[in-house]
């Protein structure tokens, strides 16, 4: 039984450390499928605990993968504010990324998605940025 948690929790520990591993893996990937946050968002699935896992238990009872996505993901949520961060608009891609303030089209490094930075749109095609406002496409 995972005994990290025991030191947390008020509770007795009553899953093993292979159902906390799948357990784990199941939230973050039912996050990432639905575009929600993960970040301190990982809980003791023990019934009535509810306390949220901390960052070094995650990566202690994950599997490798498991926690390469979670610290990448808690990566993204920690820039998603600053001005120049966009989320990638293309349903099912997790991928955010960190573009240029000068920026028009802009392409998703995972999936290659192209976006309109300026318009937080899928990619106008066929126009430029002032040529889509003068156009009143998006009316």
């Amino acid at each position: 039984f995972p005994a990290k948690l025991s030191e947390a929790c008020r509770h007795e520990i009553d899953h093993c450390n292979k159902c906390l591993t799948q357990h784990i893996k199941s939230t973050l990937d039912g996050h990432l499928a639905s575009n929600e946050a993960v970040t301190n968002d990982i809980r003791c699935p023990s019934k009535g605990c509810g306390r949220r896992l901390l960052t070094d238990e995650i990566n202690l009872y994950a599997d490798a993968a498991t926690a390469g996505k979670y610290t990448r993901q808690v990566h993204l949520e920690s820039l998603q504010n600053a001005p120049n961060f966009r989320w990638c608009m293309r349903d099912g891609c997790p991928n955010g990324d960190v573009y240029s303030l000068t920026s028009t089209m802009i392409t998703c490094t995972e999936c290659r998605f192209k976006m309109c930075f300026r318009h937080e749109m899928e990619w106008h095609e066929g126009y430029t940025c002032d040529q889509y406002d003068k156009s009143g496409a998006d009316t």
